[in-house]
């Protein structure tokens, strides 16, 4: 049974982690931050952002470390990343968080059903919490 971590004020931490601004569609407002896989890491960390209007944050990130912000209103949350001494956000619908082993070139897309996107470890929610 997989259990469903919420993303609450305390945030979820992957600090020994590499990510990278993996894939931003445009018309979906779908933003994809990953930690690939490494010989270290046997598998794959996605986050991936629905609805993303806004952000502002790197092509890569060291450490990373995901709290849900402010409600911007009642559908739009701002998440902020922390990375080292800095901090950098993301205005969007949702968020959550995926385990996968996808390969380098293969990454989520609204065609691909929920099963694909691999383990599911942690989810943000629209609603208030």
């Amino acid at each position: 049974m997989d259990i469903e971590i919420t993303i609450q004020d305390y945030g979820t931490s992957f600090l020994l982690r590499r990510f990278q601004l993996w894939n931003y569609t445009v018309s979906l407002g779908t933003l994809i931050i990953r930690s690939p896989k490494s010989d270290d890491s046997p598998t794959n960390i996605d986050l991936i952002f629905f609805g993303a209007a806004e952000f502002h944050l790197p092509a890569y990130l060291i450490g990373l470390e995901l709290f849900k912000g402010q409600e911007l209103s009642s559908t739009r949350y701002r998440f902020f990343l922390n990375s080292g001494d800095r901090q950098f956000f993301i205005d969007c619908v949702n968020v959550s968080i995926y385990e996968n082993d996808l390969d380098i070139f293969e990454f989520w897309h609204p065609v691909h059903g929920a099963n694909d996107l691999g383990h599911l470890i942690a989810r943000g929610r629209t609603e208030p919490l």
